[in-house]
């Protein structure tokens, strides 16, 4: 697999394995909303109303895919069958987490961050002052996450308060690397701080900065000001790379390549001295990738779920039932990722569909883009309701269907906070000729 977002020295049994909802820019789109987040030049409140859609990075462990849905319910579905083996009813929306030594982390925007067994037994929950979009990142003994109240909290493993860092905005998931605990805010800061609680230094941009990551000790992350940053780890700018489109919130990294997504359509491949490789361009917004042995799987809010190689040569495409605002995870031969349109995938490495599971509201959920003075809402219009079958959909790679149901998407996906995302865990695929998948 790749080595993503870092190189870090690690105390982890195991895995931690991270699930996130691609944070704050990947909430503000749904379709009507698009131009208007394009040309706005400052972050924009919004709030994410109750559906079936997936917006977050589910997560794959011990052959059992975990995802949330904006339907209130975080899901444990078997990878093999696509059953449903259990599920876990919140308050509101789910919006991401982490596995770390057999305990399920989750967060809603109810406020809350839920420890779970693999069972989806309730252990404890612990409460903030807003909303939560962060994926609780677990290192040593503390449990790190931000939150919409303008704090970075340190909680025990046991669920109680350790510390709390306040900033002037909500914030992002943030990466711990070499006892320096790094975060963006809406504040259009970069921080970092130490596992104390104590501040080392801040990046100030023009723009909401989201999810960093680290990488041969250099820190990169996007703004909202349409940028990519390249920091030292003192914190000092050794460059910033711009094709003045908005950047996607998150970034890959593997072999001294950036992968980044944007606003603008494009996926930008830019090398860690900040010089343009090569860009792919598709029909809509790009949030995250996924790098995996030479492949670069990636949804757009187009529809499609697409995967490339590493010169930017299109190997296939899937075609799903709605947009994807999340990073597919791929594991042994299977990619799995989910949809606004209500449904949870999982497909093979060449593009064949294994199975789909819905979530328990068939309907999606609207975005709300507050204004100082008015607030506009902004929906999807959902596909048929009459159910195809999965098999023959995918029959014809000459004719597209007439109607498309509403599928879904299984993801996977390894922690960024306490492994380097890379060796080992995503295996097994074979070349294939290029085409596409409808």
């Amino acid at each position: 697999m790749t080595k993503y977002f870092f190189e870090k020295k690690l105390q982890a049994s195991e895995a931690s394995i991270r699930y996130d909802v691609g944070s704050i820019a990947a909430e503000l789109y749904i379709v009507g909303a698009v131009q208007e987040i394009k040309e706005s030049t400052e972050s924009q409140a919004f709030n994410i109303n109750i559906g079936g859609s997936i917006l977050a990075d589910p997560v794959i462990y011990k052959d059992v895919v975990y995802f949330g849905a904006c339907d209130r319910n975080f899901y444990a579905v078997s990878l093999k069958t696509g059953k449903e083996l259990w599920r876990f009813e919140t308050n509101d929306i789910i919006t991401a987490l982490s596995i770390f030594e057999d305990i399920i982390y989750v967060t809603s925007y109810d406020r809350n961050v839920y420890a779970l067994t693999l069972g989806g037994r309730l252990l404890w929950k612990f409460s903030t002052g807003d909303k939560i979009y962060s994926v609780p990142q677990v290192y040593d003994n503390a449990i790190y996450f931000g939150s919409k109240d303008y704090n970075l909290y340190a909680i025990s493993k046991k669920g109680k308060l350790l510390w709390k860092f306040r900033t002037l905005g909500a914030l992002g998931t943030p990466l711990i690397y070499n006892d320096t605990i790094y975060f963006g805010s809406t504040d259009k800061n970069l921080y970092a701080i130490d596992t104390s609680g104590n501040l080392r230094w801040k990046f100030p941009t023009n723009g909401v900065v989201e999810i960093p990551a680290v990488y041969k000790d250099r820190v990169y992350f996007t703004s909202f000001d349409s940028n990519l940053y390249a920091l030292n780890l003192q914190g000092k700018l050794l460059w910033k790379f711009s094709k003045g489109q908005k950047l996607a919130p998150e970034i890959a990294i593997d072999n001294d390549v950036i992968y980044c997504g944007s606003y603008g359509n494009n996926l930008y491949a830019v090398k860690t001295n900040g010089k343009l490789l090569w860009k792919f361009r598709t029909g809509g917004i790009i949030f995250s990738c996924t790098v995996n042995k030479g492949r670069i799987y990636f949804g757009s809010t187009d529809e499609n779920l697409y995967c490339i190689d590493t010169s930017g040569k299109l190997i296939w495409k899937f075609q799903a039932n709605g947009p994807i605002v999340h990073r597919p995870y791929v594991k042994d031969n299977v990619v799995c990722f989910g949809t606004w349109k209500c449904r949870f995938y999982a497909i093979t490495t060449e593009g064949e569909p294994l199975w789909t599971f819905p979530t328990r509201l068939s309907h999606i959920s609207t975005v709300n883009i507050q204004h100082p003075v008015e607030t506009k809402t902004f929906n999807i219009v959902t596909p048929s309701d009459t159910p195809i079958n999965v098999e023959s959909r995918y029959k014809s790679e000459t004719k597209k269907p007439e109607s498309i149901l509403q599928y879904g998407v299984g993801i996977d996906y390894t922690g960024l906070s306490n492994i380097s995302y890379a060796e080992g865990l995503q295996t097994g695929y074979a070349k294939r000729k290029k085409g596409m998948r409808y």
